[in-house]
C-alpha cells in the first residue's frame, strides 16, 4: 500500500478509514511569518472554500496557534519547530480497510532523553500548585517531551502502534522531511451539517486482567467522585466555548461520564453537542481551540501559566489533526499520543513525543513525574501482534467435560482484547460443530484452537500416544522474574517466559518447571496448572 495520507479508526478489526490522494495544493502557515493572525484567518477561509468546491483536506493546527486566536495571549506566542498550520487539498478520498501487521517490525529507539529533569519537573509542579492556591487556576495540564532517535520503517511503526492502541482518531501524514503519526483516542470537534460535538476525555482507570473482574471495575469508574470532578470541569469549560458559536439553548451534554475501553485502560468520556449559528471554520476554531482537556481551567489564564512554565513549543502535540469533506463536514482529534519524526537520512529520524498530566491542588510532584514518564510506554513498550489459543484433549465419541470452560475462556479473552468474533465462537454449539467438522475420527487427540485478531479460527491436532506424563515426574521450581501482568492471565502466543523455561526444563531432564512468586506461593507451570490434593480437596492457586 502506498504510504502518504491516512485517517484511520482502529476500534474494530479490520481497521477502517480513508486514504487521500490526487493533491492539488498545500495550505501552510509557518510560525516565523509576519502578520500571523491575518495569515491564520486567510488560511481557514481558503480551507472552507475548497471544502465547498467538492474537495477534501487533511492536516493539522499546532497548539501554538491558540495563542494567536486570543488577543490577551498574543504576547506569549512561541514559534513552533514545525508548520503552525498545515493542510493538503485533495481531489479524491477512498474508504479502506487495513488488517493488523502480523509480524513484529524491526524498530529501534535510542538516545532517549526527557526534556525536563526530575528536579525541574517537580519544581514546575510546585509552582503550579502555588498558582492554584492563589486562585489563578483549578487545573493545569502540564507537558514535557521525550526526544529520541528512531531507526526503522515509520509505516510499520504506525501499524504496530495502531494494534497496541486501538484508537479511533488516528492519522498518518508523510512529507518529504517529516512524518506525523497520531494515535489519538480523543475527539476534539466533529461537524455534521449544523450539528457540532466534542468528546473530552478526563478520568482514567487501569484495566484488570480478566474480563469479568474488569467489567465490574469499569462500572465503578463511573461512580468515582474524583474522576467525575475532573470530567465535569472540562465539560463545563467546553459548554462555555460552544456557547460562543452555537444557537441559544442548543448546547447540551448528550452523554455524561460514559466509558470507553482501550487495551490497557478505561477512559471516562462525555459528549457535548450544539447547533451552529453560522458555519465559519475560523470562528469555530477561535472559540474552541485548543481543547480544554489539554490546557486546564480556566483556559486563558491557564494557557498563560503554561507559556511561563513549559520549556518548548508543544508543536502539533495537543493541537488538532483532522480532515474536511466536500459537504463542509469535518472531524478533528486532540493531538495526543502523537509522534513527530524528522528525517535525518535513510530510515533514520529525530523524534519527539509530547506527554503530560493534569495537575490539581493535591497532586504529588514526584508521583506526577513518574506517572508522566509512564505515558511514554505506549511507544516504548507497545503490545505486539499476538493470537489467543486453547489446548485440550478430544475424542469423537466421548465429550470432554471441560470443553465448555475452554470455549468460555477463549471467548472471554477474545472479548477482552476486542478480537473479531467469528461465527464459530458466537455459541458453544457453533464451536462444538466446528470441532466435529475439522477433527479426525481418531481415538484420542491433542487439539490446539487458536484465534487471530482478524477472527481467523485455526485448529491443530496430533494423536495422544499415552495419557499424562508417565510414572516418574521430575519437577523444577523457579521464582518468576516478571511482575504479575496481563499475559499471565490469558493464553496467548506471547509466551517468551514460558517457552524459555520449558526449554531449560527439557535440557535438565525435567518433566515440568513450576513458577513461584516473591512470597513463595506456587503459581503455574510452563504448560500446566498446579493442583494440590489436601485431604479430599484439590486446591489450585487463586487468580489474584
Amino acid at each position: 500500500m502506498e504510504k502518504g495520507f491516512f485517517w484511520i479508526s482502529a476500534k474494530e478489526i479490520p481497521y477502517r478509514g480513508y486514504i487521500f490522494f490526487d493533491s492539488i495544493e498545500e495550505l501552510i502557515v509557518n510560525g516565523h511569518e509576519e502578520n500571523l493572525s491575518d495569515r491564520l484567518f486567510s488560511l481557514f477561509q481558503k480551507l472552507q472554500k475548497y471544502s465547498k468546491k467538492g474537495l477534501y483536506a487533511l492536516g493539522f493546527v499546532s497548539y501554538e496557534a491558540g495563542y494567536l486566536l486570543e488577543k490577551r495571549l498574543l504576547p506569549l506566542y512561541k514559534t513552533p519547530f514545525y508548520p503552525l498550520v498545515y493542510f493538503k487539498i485533495f481531489k479524491k478520498c477512498q474508504k479502506l480497510k487495513i488488517n493488523p501487521l502480523s509480524f513484529q517490525p524491526q524498530i529501534q529507539l535510542r538516545d532517549l532523553k526527557f526534556l525536563h529533569t526530575e528536579e525541574e519537573y517537580q519544581a514546575s509542579i510546585e509552582k503550579i500548585k502555588d498558582f492554584i492556591a492563589k486562585g489563578h487556576t483549578y487545573q493545569v495540564n502540564f507537558t514535557t517531551k521525550l526526544k529520541f532517535l528512531y531507526e526503522g520503517d515509520f509505516w510499520e511503526l504506525f501499524l504496530e502502534l495502531l494494534f497496541s492502541q486501538r484508537c479511533e482518531y488516528a492519522c498518518f501524514i508523510q512529507e518529504k522531511d517529516w512524518v506525523l503519526l497520531s494515535l489519538s483516542p480523543e475527539l476534539f470537534v466533529r461537524k455534521k451539517g449544523h450539528l457540532i460535538e466534542s468528546e473530552p476525555m478526563k478520568g482514567t482507570l487501569q484495566r484488570e486482567f480478566l474480563q469479568e473482574i474488569d467489567q465490574k471495575r469499569k462500572l465503578n469508574l463511573k461512580k468515582e467522585e474524583k474522576y467525575q470532578a475532573e470530567n465535569i470541569m472540562i465539560v463545563d469549560l467546553i459548554r462555555n466555548d460552544f456557547g460562543r458559536i452555537c444557537k441559544l439553548g442548543s448546547v447540551w451534554v448528550k452523554k455524561l461520564f460514559s466509558l470507553k475501553t482501550y487495551p490497557t485502560l478505561h477512559q471516562m468520556v462525555s459528549r457535548i453537542q450544539g447547533s451552529l449559528k453560522r458555519e465559519n471554520l475560523f470562528l469555530i476554531f477561535q472559540a474552541l481551540f485548543p481543547c480544554g482537556s489539554v490546557t486546564g481551567a480556566p483556559k486563558i489564564r491557564t494557557m498563560e501559566i503554561l507559556a511561563e512554565l513549559e520549556k518548548e513549543p508543544r508543536n502539533i502535540y495537543t493541537g488538532a489533526i483532522g480532515y474536511l469533506d466536500p459537504q463542509g463536514n469535518f472531524t478533528f482529534n486532540v493531538a495526543i499520543r502523537t509522534l513527530l519524526l524528522k528525517s535525518l537520512g535513510e530510515k533514520l529520524y529525530q523524534g519527539e513525543l509530547g506527554i503530560g498530566s493534569g495537575i490539581v491542588w493535591d497532586s504529588e510532584p514526584k508521583k506526577e513525574y513518574e506517572e508522566t514518564l509512564l505515558k511514554a510506554n505506549f511507544l516504548l513498550n507497545p503490545i505486539p501482534y499476538f493470537e489467543i489459543f486453547e489446548t485440550f484433549s478430544w475424542e469423537k465419541e466421548k465429550i470432554n467435560p471441560l470443553l465448555f470452560f475452554h470455549y468460555q475462556r477463549l471467548l472471554s479473552s477474545a472479548q477482552y482484547f476486542k478480537f473479531k468474533i467469528p461465527k464459530e465462537l458466537r455459541s458453544f454449539q457453533n464451536f462444538s460443530n466446528f470441532l466435529q467438522k475439522n477433527l479426525e475420527a481418531k481415538s484420542s487427540l491433542r487439539v490446539k484452537v487458536s484465534l487471530s485478531p482478524e477472527g481467523d479460527l485455526k485448529v491443530l491436532q496430533s494423536p495422544i500416544s499415552s495419557p499424562g506424563w508417565g510414572q516418574e515426574i521430575r519437577i523444577g521450581l523457579i521464582k518468576r522474574k516478571t511482575a504479575k501482568n496481563l499475559w499471565h492471565f490469558h493464553k496467548t502466543t506471547l509466551r517468551e517466559e514460558y517457552d524459555l523455561w520449558r526449554k531449560k526444563g527439557e535440557e535438565l531432564g525435567l518433566t515440568e518447571i513450576v513458577f513461584y512468586d516473591e512470597q513463595k506461593n506456587l503459581l503455574e507451570g510452563t504448560i500446566s496448572n498446579v493442583f494440590l490434593k489436601i485431604g479430599r480437596e484439590y486446591l489450585t492457586p487463586p487468580l489474584e
